[in-house]
C-alpha cells in the first residue's frame, strides 16, 4: 500500500474521486491476510484525513456563509439551517412516535438546500485542508493513560461483485503511537442496534414510574447487544 500513503494531499487527484479511492484502500486493507504496522498507519491517516478534510470544510463554508452579501445564499443557507434544526428535533422525547415520512421529508429537502448552496461554488465549494493529519499527530494530544476509539462508515464492495456493503470499523490509538483498525461488521446491523437502543432508552426517560424487572431486562439486552457491536473491540 505504499504508493497510496500521499494519497490526502495528492494534487492529481479530483476530489469527487476521493471518497472512492479512500473505500479501495479501506478494502484492500481488509482483504490483507496480515497487513503490517505500516499499512495500519496508511488506513489510519486516510480516514483521519477525510475527517478532517470534511470538518475544515463545514466550518469554511458555515463561515462564509454568515458573512455573505448575497441575498439568494443568505436566504438558501437559513433555510437550510432551520430545515436541519427541525430534523434534530424529531429526534428528541417520545422517539417512538416520530413519523418517518417527516423525516425522510425534511432529509430530503435538507438535501436539496445543500445541493443549491453547492451551485455558489466560490462561496460553498470544497476546499484543500489546511494540513495533513497522521497518526502521530493525534497520539501527540492523547494524555497518557487515555485511547481514542474513531468510528469510521465506508463502502466496501466484495472481490467479484457489484453490490455495496455499507460497514463500520474501528481506528484505535494511544499516547505510544499504537494503533489498531478494527472491522465491526455491516452498517445494518450496526445502525440498527443503536436505532434499538435509542428508541428504548427515550421511552424509559418518558416513564412516570420506577422500571420495571421486565422492561430492565429488556434494557439490559439492548445494551449488551450494542456494546457487543461497537465496543467489544
Amino acid at each position: 500500500m505504499k504508493f497510496l500513503c500521499n494519497f490526502p494531499v495528492c494534487p492529481l487527484l479530483s476530489k469527487k474521486h476521493i471518497p472512492q479511492i479512500a473505500n479501495d484502500i479501506y478494502s484492500a486493507f481488509f482483504l490483507m491476510s496480515t497487513p503490517t504496522a505500516y499499512d495500519t498507519s496508511v488506513v489510519i491517516d486516510v480516514a483521519l484525513n477525510m475527517k478532517a478534510r470534511n470538518a475544515e470544510t463545514a466550518l469554511e463554508r458555515n463561515s462564509w456563509l454568515l458573512i455573505e452579501p448575497d441575498s439568494t445564499v443568505t436566504r438558501l443557507a437559513g433555510e437550510y439551517r432551520n430545515t436541519r434544526h427541525l430534523l434534530s428535533k424529531q429526534f428528541v422525547g417520545n422517539f417512538p412516535s416520530v413519523k418517518k415520512s417527516l423525516i425522510d421529508s425534511l432529509t430530503a429537502r435538507c438535501d436539496l438546500l445543500e445541493s443549491e448552496l453547492s451551485r455558489h461554488r466560490k462561496y460553498y465549494g470544497d476546499r484543500d485542508p489546511s494540513r495533513t493529519i497522521t497518526v502521530d499527530h493525534i497520539a501527540a494530544a492523547i494524555p497518557p493513560g487515555c485511547t481514542l476509539v474513531e468510528y469510521v462508515k465506508w463502502a466496501s464492495i466484495e472481490p467479484n461483485e457489484t453490490t455495496v456493503k455499507h460497514r463500520y470499523m474501528a481506528l484505535v490509538i494511544d499516547n505510544t503511537s499504537r494503533k489498531t483498525v478494527l472491522d465491526l461488521g455491516e452498517a445494518a446491523n450496526i445502525e440498527g442496534a443503536v436505532a434499538q437502543y435509542r428508541a428504548d432508552f427515550l421511552s424509559l426517560s418518558n416513564l412516570k414510574r420506577p422500571m420495571s424487572q421486565r422492561k430492565q431486562s429488556i434494557y439490559n439486552t439492548i445494551s449488551r447487544k450494542l456494546y457487543d457491536a461497537v465496543w467489544k473491540l
